[in-house]
């Protein structure tokens, strides 16, 4: 579970991040990237019910992610609203996968060295 210092929870940031924040794909996610004045960066992942219209499915694949987060979150650069968005159904897929996958993303974004 991320700190909830590290939570994305109000809709205005959602939509500034979604309207000024730069987006960077992959087959499996898409993270839209916006530069704040926070201290820590904040975090939000959106699973749809297009993805599956399983909650448990999609319950799943979000803690996985914030796991993934959780796990990066001293090697990355601060100041940074993220929002993580499941593109398509990662059924089957590993947990090592995803999360080669995400880092390649906080890669292409420059939030990873």
């Amino acid at each position: 579970m991320l700190p909830t210092s590290h939570r994305l929870t109000k809709e205005q940031d959602f939509a500034r991040v979604k309207k000024y924040g730069k987006p960077f794909f992959s087959s499996l996610f898409r993270v839209a990237v916006r530069p704040t004045k926070n201290t820590v960066n904040r975090f939000a992942v959106v699973v749809s019910t297009r993805i599956n219209k399983k909650a448990v499915i999609r319950n799943r694949l979000r803690r996985q992610v914030r796991e993934i987060i959780r796990q990066s979150l001293p090697a990355l650069s601060s100041s940074y609203d993220v929002v993580v968005t499941a593109r398509s159904n990662p059924t089957g897929i590993s947990s090592h996968l995803l999360q080669k996958d995400l880092t390649s993303l906080f890669k292409k974004a420059k939030l990873l060295p």
